[in-house]
């Protein structure tokens, strides 16, 4: 009975990741195409999904550089066990702070 669950809770989170994906290639298809109607040029689009792109790329690399610093606080000895989530939950914050700044000045 457990494995039917889990099948089913995998493969819900697969339709929705897929359907996600979907919505977005077919509206930005749209969008290109009423651009290029309107004698516009569609490479706007695509600048824009690089930046996006970059901003997310900075935002998971400060994700995992604040995890790992939680991880190396974790296993220090210096804090006590009873405060893990504070102890991961400073340093992704931090890190994903830093790295959207560094994304800020890098695209201005």
């Amino acid at each position: 009975m457990e494995l039917i669950g889990i099948g089913l809770i995998v493969f819900s989170v697969v339709l929705l990741i897929s359907l996600i994906y979907y919505m977005t290639a077919n509206t930005r298809h749209k969008e290109r195409l009423i651009s290029l109607e309107k004698g516009m040029d569609p490479e706007v689009y695509t600048e824009r999904f690089k930046q996006e792109a970059l901003r997310a790329g900075f935002a998971l690399i400060g994700i995992g550089t604040g995890l790992f610093i939680g991880i190396l606080l974790e296993s220090s000895a210096f804090f006590p066990s009873h405060i893990e989530i504070p102890l991961y939950f400073a340093p992704v914050m931090l890190c994903v702070g830093v790295a959207l700044t560094a994304y800020y000045k890098i695209v201005k």
